[in-house]
């Protein structure tokens, strides 16, 4: 178990790969999940998939409490790299970064994952929550986050501004949950710890909970190949990684490509899936486009793609992930 302080940092450290060698691939990530409870104070409806409006909403009170020139763009600001907002919800990437050189930001490091995902109404005094992950060095970012959360609830949800109030946040473990803040009290440091490893099934079903965004515009369902979705799992958890752990995956990535083809793909039942929420930043409905329903395969060695598959449960896959968009479970087939 490792308790992590706010004066823990993440330096990026290059180690040599052992080429070829599949034992050293097993992934180092970290995740804390948690539970902001609110309690109503007006009628709030949350419609199906309302992860992207509580992000929106979580998005604007991190801007406001965190921007100090609110009308220039983040990528010019000298202060990019220790912003709150820039942090969360621009990803800047480091400059002492060796990897994603060609482009100007990383994958963020939340993940928006609440456990209502179905239309619901909520009356004045009812009680509500957000699910949120955070990686790895993220989590030393709490306290900004708690209050970003807190203010969301203050700016209000949906095109009515429905307001409620932040009343406790818990850390979700395996062994149950955790307190860690209540209103006016200071908040307690997060436990990390790998999460329990169960072990590999020989075939698996993966079905998507929200949405999948693939980041092909011409996706279909008949030409999903399996290796591509393992290597997109395996690609986030190695990117996430480096970039809140600050430690490469020891990986012969060409190698894994190989082993993913040799999956079996069993069969596969994807519908489209239209769905709309509204943007606190924007200020108007916006719609996304992806796909529901399940996927069946073998994965060639089971063993080795296990580890990225169940910490994909949390991170999701696909664009829009910290929205909460393309987050799966893993079925036993």
């Amino acid at each position: 178990m490792n308790v992590w302080t706010n004066q823990v940092v993440v330096s990026f450290s290059f180690r040599r790969k052992e080429k070829n060698v599949m034992r050293n691939c097993t992934p180092e990530l970290l995740l804390a999940e948690y539970r902001f409870t609110f309690t109503a104070r007006d009628r709030l409806t949350l419609p199906e998939f309302s992860d992207p409006l509580r992000r929106s909403v979580f998005g604007l009170a991190l801007h406001q409490q965190s921007c100090i020139a609110p009308n220039a763009d983040c990528s010019d600001c000298m202060l990019r790299h220790q912003c709150d907002f820039a942090f969360f919800i621009k990803g800047p990437r480091p400059p002492e970064a060796e990897m994603m050189r060609k482009v100007g930001t990383v994958p963020l490091p939340h993940i928006f994952h609440s456990e209502q995902c179905g239309a619901a109404n909520i009356s004045p005094g009812g009680q509500f929550s957000h699910g949120l992950v955070l990686a790895g060095a993220a989590c030393k970012r709490l306290p900004a986050v708690v209050r970003a959360m807190a203010k969301s609830g203050q700016l209000g949800f949906g095109s009515d501004r429905a307001k409620a109030e932040l009343v406790q946040v818990s850390q979700i473990l395996p062994s149950g949950q955790r307190l860690i803040w209540e209103q006016q009290g200071e908040v307690r440091e997060s436990i990390m710890e790998p999460m329990p490893m169960p072990p590999a099934p020989a075939a698996v079903r993966l079905q998507f909970l929200t949405p999948y965004l693939p980041s092909d515009k011409a996706f279909r369902p008949d030409t999903l190949e399996i290796s591509r979705l393992l290597m997109a799992v395996i690609r986030r958890v190695s990117l996430l990684q480096y970039f809140y752990m600050g430690c490469p995956l020891e990986a012969d990535f060409r190698a894994l490509k190989e082993r993913a083809a040799q999956s079996e793909l069993i069969s596969i039942d994807l519908r489209p899936h239209t769905s709309t929420c509204w943007s606190a930043r924007q200020g108007r409905v916006v719609e996304f486009r992806g796909f529901l329903g399940t996927v069946d395969f073998a994965p060639a060695e089971p063993e080795l793609f296990w580890p990225f598959l169940l910490l994909g449960q949390r991170l999701h896959i696909g664009k829009q992930a910290s929205k909460g968009f393309g987050r799966y479970q893993l079925l036993e087939r």
